[in-house]
């Protein structure tokens, strides 16, 4: 059985930069329904690394060899289901 794959929407999102203090978040808005979701970094990073190309299992990885992490793939997918129903990604076949 294959692995579902996730793609960031990068088209018709606006992405601003916010640093409060110590934390960095980065406020995501559709343009055209106005919904917006803050990301933190890392998840800003997760978002990026799905371009429907690479496994859940392959972004995991990558995250976890450049920040020292632990993260499953598992975590994101359930992130990026997250993103597909806040419709700032869809799922590729």
């Amino acid at each position: 059985m294959s692995e579902t794959l996730y793609r960031f929407r990068s088209q018709g999102l606006r992405v601003s930069r916010v640093e409060m203090g110590t934390v960095v978040y980065y406020l995501i808005e559709d343009a055209t329904s106005g919904k917006q979701h803050r990301l933190y970094e890392m998840e800003y990073e997760v978002a990026q690394l799905l371009d429907g190309r690479r496994t859940c299992e392959k972004v995991a990885k990558q995250v976890n060899k450049k920040r020292s992490t632990q993260l499953q793939s598992v975590d994101v997918d359930r992130f990026a289901l997250q993103l597909v129903a806040l419709g700032f990604a869809e799922r590729k076949p």
